[in-house]
């Protein structure tokens, strides 16, 4: 029942706004109403696993900065930074479900997706040269964080190792 409510409260108010296109407002409410009555179908269908709803909720906020920056004619460049947060955000929750990011990889992500766009503004314009110096720090602590889970692996037991023999010599 909520979810036909919800679904059709969203084109009741979407049909509202056609009527009179200055209220911007109102493609938002429709817009959420229409996302929660179609995460609400998800859920109740089943379909969506409860870890997955976070994955759902921030890509859901961020498709509207995306249309909106692609209906700008691609010139509003401050849309897009939400969509990636959010989209990035978004895609580290299933990877940690599934396994892929485990523990320390998970710092490394957050450290790269956050570097990515200083690079990506250092590509689009050469003279932001400025975007390297955040870009190349940030990576340095991502890549250092994977060299070092990874040499933990091999440095710990060594230690252990030396120090036994060490007590038994």
């Amino acid at each position: 029942m909520w979810i036909a409510v919800l679904a059709v409260s969203g084109i009741g108010v979407f049909g509202v706004y056609t009527t009179d296109r200055s209220e911007k407002s109102l493609l938002i409410i429709s817009y959420v109403l229409i996302a929660v009555a179609l995460l609400v179908a998800l859920l109740t269908m089943n379909v969506l696993p409860d870890p997955f709803v976070a994955t759902f909720v921030l890509l859901a906020v961020a498709l509207p900065f995306l249309v909106s920056f692609l209906q700008s004619g691609r010139t509003k460049w401050g849309l897009v930074l939400p969509t990636y947060i959010l989209t990035a955000v978004g895609i580290m929750v299933p990877l940690t479900e599934s396994g892929i990011l485990r523990d320390t990889l998970v710092a490394s992500y957050v450290l790269f997706a956050v570097a990515i766009p200083f690079f990506v503004v250092y590509m689009r314009n050469r003279e932001n040269w400025w975007a390297l110096i955040p870009a190349g720090v940030i990576s340095v602590v991502g890549l250092s964080l994977l060299i070092a889970a990874r040499a933990a692996e091999y440095i710990v037991p060594a230690l252990l190792i030396i120090t036994g023999t060490g007590i038994i010599v």
